[in-house]
């Protein structure tokens, strides 16, 4: 067995992330398909520049690879239907936290065996380096489905740092975005304001978070809010109809962060969070608070009052029938007095 694997790896250059991956999948169980030898067979025939064919042979083994990943899954219906769902699929079987569900994550993924597919019956013209940056995406997916949390966080640390990112910058992220522990550390550490726009194009703010939701990105959006506040108010225009409380507190964070007019298109938006809230309204009236004391200093009182009235719209509740019920009361008549006490300046000026 040893002595094989030398043949194998005779004259052959890796890198580190590459025998990782190499690792990864000779111990991987649970799929029967031998997926080491089918990389192995990519990298091996990509080096060898003799062969003219090398780079439309290497895609034929990626295609195989990325086809037979997935093998082990239930067919969906419908070719690019099936890649992708299979894709979902894997994802949330290697990943503790469930996987990453953005639509943009999986048609990455899909789009990367379309290009293999083609190139290997020769329907695209080879392009070495359109070809080794595809390869590069490719090799962040299996790095990060299949190798230690970890791994991706060095490369995730330096694309995080890039002030001024490119459409590329954005496609290796994705590429390296198939765990939740990744997503979730790419978006607590995002802080330079020019990734807005790519992650605006690449979907990561289409779809109002829903209660129950891990969400996470309007996280970066609070950090982003006093430089790019315009963008920042637009996204939570999109995504006003949210019920998810912890995401209603970061976009009040945000609006606290932006000039004040530009945000009384929401007036009622806000009204309906301060309405509907539930486990989150203390955090939620706390930001609703410094966001009134915002419109008074800003002279728009009549936004003001309106939301002050919904702020302390108390509603009628059955007191003192349980001791939960009781407790439930006087935190609740505490809370109403401390926004008062921060109103009271505002309101008796």
């Amino acid at each position: 067995m040893v002595e094989d694997q030398n043949i194998i790896f005779k004259d052959f250059r890796t890198t580190d992330q590459q025998k990782e991956i190499i690792k990864a999948l000779t111990e991987q169980s649970f799929s029967t398909k031998n997926l080491a030898n089918m990389y192995i067979g990519a990298l091996k025939v990509l080096q060898d520049e003799s062969n003219p064919e090398r780079i439309y042979q290497s895609a034929l083994s990626l295609r195989e690879l990325g086809s037979n990943i997935t093998s082990h899954l239930k067919e969906a219906t419908g070719a690019e239907e099936a890649h992708k769902e299979l894709m979902r699929q894997l994802m949330t079987q290697l990943d503790e936290l469930g996987g990453v569900v953005t639509e943009v994550i999986v048609k990455q993924w899909y789009e990367l065996h379309q290009y293999f597919v083609v190139l290997c019956h020769h329907g695209l013209e080879a392009q070495v380096e359109e070809f080794e940056f595809n390869l590069l995406k490719f090799e962040n997916i299996l790095y990060s489905l299949l190798c230690p949390v970890y791994g991706p966080i060095e490369e995730l640390d330096r694309l995080i740092k890039i002030e001024d990112p490119t459409e590329k910058d954005m496609e290796l992220v994705n590429s390296l975005l198939k765990k939740q522990s990744h997503y979730r550390y790419f978006f607590k550490n995002l802080y330079h304001p020019n990734w807005v726009d790519l992650l605006i194009k690449n979907g990561f703010f289409d779809n109002p978070p829903q209660k129950g939701d891990y969400s996470i990105e309007p996280l970066y959006l609070t950090k982003i809010a006093d430089s790019k506040y315009k963008e920042v108010i637009e996204i939570i225009k999109k995504l006003s109809s949210t019920t998810h409380e912890g995401a209603q507190v970061e976009f009040m964070k945000s609006l606290n962060r932006t000039p004040i007019k530009e945000t009384l298109q929401l007036e009622k938006k806000i009204k309906r969070w301060i309405a509907n809230a539930r486990s989150g309204y203390f955090a939620l009236s706390k930001q609703v608070t410094l966001y009134i004391g915002k419109l008074f200093e800003e002279n728009e009182f009549e936004v003001a009052f309106e939301m002050t009235k919904a702020m302390l719209a108390i509603t009628d509740i059955q007191r003192f029938e349980t001791d939960q019920m009781r407790i439930s009361y006087d935190i609740e008549g505490y809370f109403y007095g401390e926004i008062l006490k921060e109103l009271l300046p505002y309101l008796k000026k």
